[in-house]
């Protein structure tokens, strides 16, 4: 049995410009201020992540993030060993059971791919306590990607879950009516058949009406509010969309209302809320489980803690009887929209989001995305891990600082 351990990290601090600005309520965004992370093994393999610090989710900074991984995850996740056994032996032993919860969660059985998870347990445990996942789902995701490719195991089904696609979801960003009508046409046109707009800004019905026109009502709406309200007029918006029949209303209201104002906006409007900036640690699904605050939760991979997070997700919600819905940051590079990818077929998600990020970065530094243009979101090839490759030139062009940690 060969024993794996991490011999080296690399940070990379980037800044990528965007070929256009993404606006919703809490910021507008014209570039990519990314920390990629680079891990080395014993076994000679090399893992991708990638940070996206929001400080309206963690508190977060790039510039603690760094500190972060550089004096916290990093001399935690050196220290650790993982069986690193070759998979033809055991890689299909590793089964899942499929629930009939909301979630649809798949159980993962005793395996190696379990036991890598319980290894690296102590610093998800540790991360998330302290609210610093954000810092470290980049280095959980890098871990995972270099223990698949040394063990193996291929991208479309990097848990033991068997390969799934999903439709995936078009995102039409704040603006005017104008814009709205123009991507609706678009995401329409390219087949997509899951739309969510951003609202709250005042022509909020304006543009709502406009898009549910356009794309009539055999596809999914849903909006995004950006946390723009408060109790009472999410409230008051909420009951007035109604009548264009949408399926759902990420975070109405600022993280910090309670989650118990939450239950009430939804059993007042009978409209499900997703929460998203109020989902970020257990202790924040847990407030939310028990006040019955809201039937989705936004699962993404860079605020929740990566891959070990994402599955702490899909266990409290398979056990509270809560969907699913498996969202991305704006700015994500190839890298993380490959992670994200690799967790379908994990859970049953009401609705699956794709960052396009060859459409928006004016430079993405990783090759081997998993693409998405038309609507449908299928797995990753059979490539071990994450199955995308860096490309230098591309990295350093983008490179604000690196560092390189033995």
């Amino acid at each position: 049995m060969k024993i794996l351990k991490f011999t080296r990290c690399e940070l990379v601090e980037v800044k990528i410009p965007f070929r256009f600005s993404f606006k919703h309520n809490l910021a507008e965004r014209r570039e990519a201020n990314n920390i990629i992370v680079i891990l080395h093994t014993s076994t000679g393999h090399i893992g991708y992540g990638e940070i996206l610090p929001r400080p309206y989710l963690t508190g977060e900074t790039v510039a603690s993030a760094w500190d972060d991984l550089e004096l916290l995850w990093w001399p935690k996740l050196r220290e650790l060993s993982f069986e690193a056994r070759n998979p033809a032996s055991n890689f299909f032993n590793e089964k899942y059971k499929k629930d009939d919860t909301p979630a649809g969660a798949w159980i993962m059985r005793p395996g190696t791919t379990r036991d890598y998870f319980n290894t690296i347990r102590p610093i998800y445990d540790e991360a998330d306590h302290a609210r610093r996942t954000g810092s470290y789902a980049g280095l959980d995701i890098a871990a995972f990607d270099a223990w698949c490719r040394a063990t193996n195991r291929p991208g479309n089904s990097m848990f033991g879950q068997p390969p799934a696609q999903a439709d995936l979801s078009a995102v039409i960003t704040g603006g005017s009516v104008r814009s709205a009508r123009r991507l609706a046409h678009i995401f329409k046109w390219l087949g997509f058949k899951h739309f969510k707009l951003k609202v709250g800004e005042n022509n909020d019905h304006n543009r709502l009406a406009t898009v549910r026109k356009i794309i009539g009502y055999n596809r999914d709406l849903r909006v995004d509010a950006n946390a723009a309200w408060d109790v009472t007029q999410a409230i008051s918006m909420i009951k007035r969309f109604k009548e264009h029949r949408i399926s759902s209303v990420e975070q109405p209201v600022p993280a910090e209302i309670e989650a118990s104002e939450l239950a009430r906006i939804q059993e007042e409007t009978g409209v499900a809320l997703m929460a998203d900036e109020s989902l970020c640690t257990r202790q924040d699904a847990e407030k939310l489980a028990e006040a019955g605050a809201s039937k989705i939760w936004n699962v993404r991979l860079a605020k929740v803690g990566g891959f070990s997070g994402m599955l702490e997700m899909i266990r409290l919600a398979r056990d509270n009887f809560v969907r699913l819905h498996l969202g991305v940051l704006v700015g994500e590079t190839s890298c993380l929209a490959a992670a994200g990818r690799a967790c379908l077929g994990t859970a049953k998600f009401a609705h699956v989001e794709y960052g396009f990020p060859r459409v928006l970065l004016k430079n993405d530094p990783f090759r081997g995305g998993p693409g998405g243009y038309f609507g449908t979101g299928h797995p990753l090839s059979s490539a071990p891990g994450l199955g995308v490759r860096l490309i230098e030139s591309k990295l350093n062009a983008v490179t604000v600082r690196r560092k390189v940690l033995d």
